[in-house]
């Protein structure tokens, strides 16, 4: 049954977030009026009309280019992020690049997940991923820019299917709250890297 499963996975990222995932459905709303007009959402995502839709960003104190080693380098997230598990790339590659597919565990759920944007540059650097799971698609972007010596990361994800609207009536915050903890793990594990 999709919503009991979601409401499950409410509560994992509500111990993930270290607080009460399920928030107020002003959070999307919210999240849709902060959202990058650098990121551009290939058809048919939608954050504007699609049922869940999360926007987050920090400053991290390290070049876009370390930052975006860490976060390319996929089989180690669950080393420093706790939502992600069993993180394996196909292709016998080592890291995320263009066309890469993986599969991994987040949210407590198994998602076959393909990079369709791999693009780092000194000016903005672009990474984006389809993920796939029992009734849900996902679009995940990030964006990273420069920002005085440091790097201003973006991340942003719409998520539809029969899922995404169990998620959004039951923890409508649950995604920017899982989120919120990716950027601030991310961040520190740049920092261990300097």
């Amino acid at each position: 049954m999709v919503s009991r499963r979601w409401v499950a996975v409410a509560v994992l990222a509500a111990g993930c977030a270290g607080g009460v995932a399920t928030g107020t459905p002003h959070v999307i709303a919210r999240d849709r009026g902060a959202r990058s007009p650098q990121i551009a959402w290939p058809p048919p995502f939608s954050p504007s009309a699609d049922p869940v839709f999360a926007h987050n960003e920090r400053s991290i104190a390290a070049p876009c280019d370390r930052v975006w080693g860490v976060l390319v380098d996929a089989p180690r997230w669950p080393g420093w992020y706790r939502n992600a598990r069993d993180v394996r790339l196909g292709g016998g590659v080592d890291v995320l690049g263009d066309a890469v597919t993986f599969h991994w565990t987040t949210f407590d759920i198994q998602v076959d997940s393909t990079v369709f944007e791999h693009v780092r540059n000194e000016g903005a650097s672009r990474l984006g991923w389809y993920g796939k799971a029992k009734d849900l698609d996902a679009c995940h972007r990030w964006l990273l820019l420069p920002e005085g010596g440091g790097c201003r990361v973006i991340t942003e994800e719409v998520v539809r299917g029969p899922a995404a609207e169990a998620l959004r009536s039951k923890a409508p915050a649950a995604l920017h709250d899982g989120h919120a903890v990716w950027l601030e793990a991310l961040d520190a594990e740049v920092a261990r890297h300097r």
